[in-house]
């Protein structure tokens, strides 16, 4: 049984690479296939290696030339399969020079991405997470990123120290959260009000903040500032605090402030009620 079990996996790994590769392949908008292909299957076969030696431990690689630190292949595989090959975060810009808000970073391949694809771009990070944050920075000098502005800070509906649930079992977990109450441990983190860094039109806005994203789009629409976005990207996560439904409220503010939208969902099945699901939510300024 361990056998067929151990084929199974195995099947369906070389599936779910097959699938994405020929994703990098039919893009259209994906300028740079090549580099991107190999990219995606170094990591893959990278990470396959890494499930069966168990002990391998890697912590940087090559990536289009630099170096990236991370801190699994399993994370750093899967955020590059969202980031480069599923391309959650591509935009079209109204100019070459425009003004990105990249809310929850990470180790920073969104901010990689955002400067292949618009080299003189400016983009203020935000990664609550010292230990990820570290690594943010790294990566940031390493490929010499210009433009670039990193904030060791959490982005919330008002400024201040927020109580971060987050498992200390899982280093530079994205699951870190002050709205999941399913993590174990707390750590205090520095808050900021995104409407603070908001002086002119934003031309792009990604927002992965645990929880907090309807927080966050209040606070702009208080201060003015929502209408100053031209296209966001939001990671909506439903119901990650147990029982609370309030998505009808977020698209609800998007569209009273102009904004039209699409949604992407993979929910698990079979149905579970009350599970978390996180939507993708992509919305543009009428």
């Amino acid at each position: 049984m361990r056998f067929f079990r151990r084929l199974g996996g195995a099947v369906a790994f070389v599936l779910s690479v097959a699938h994405s590769a020929s994703n990098i392949l039919r893009s259209a908008s994906i300028a740079d296939k090549r580099e991107t292909l190999c990219a995606f299957l170094k990591l893959k076969s990278k990470h396959f290696l890494t499930k069966l030696f168990s002990k391998l431990r890697i912590r940087r690689e090559a990536l289009f030339g630099r170096p990236i630190a991370f801190f699994d292949y399993f994370s750093l595989a899967c955020m590059f399969e969202t980031v480069f090959v599923f391309r959650d975060y591509a935009f079209r810009a109204q100019n070459g020079r425009p003004l990105i808000l990249d809310c929850g970073s990470n180790i920073g391949l969104s901010v990689l991405f955002f400067k292949r694809q618009f080299p003189e771009s400016r983009v203020i990070a935000f990664e609550p997470d010292a230990e990820t944050f570290a690594l943010l920075r790294q990566n940031a000098e390493s490929h010499q990123w210009q433009g670039v502005e990193l904030h060791n800070r959490a982005v919330h509906a008002r400024a201040g120290t927020l109580e971060f649930r987050h498992d200390p079992a899982l280093p530079g977990s994205p699951c870190m959260s002050a709205h999941n109450e399913r993590l174990p441990g707390t750590r205090s983190v520095e808050a900021v009000a995104l409407s603070a860094f908001i002086d002119d039109e934003v031309d792009f806005l990604k927002l992965d903040v645990e929880g907090a994203e309807l927080a966050v789009l209040e606070e702009l629409a208080r201060a003015g500032k929502l209408r100053q976005i031209r296209e966001m990207a939001v990671e909506y996560h439903h119901h990650m605090a147990p029982g609370e439904d309030r998505f009808s409220e977020f698209l609800k503010l998007l569209e009273e402030h102009g904004f039209g939208y699409a949604l992407h969902d993979t929910p698990e099945r079979p149905f579970e009620r009350g599970a978390f699901e996180p939507i993708l939510v992509r919305a543009y300024r009428k």
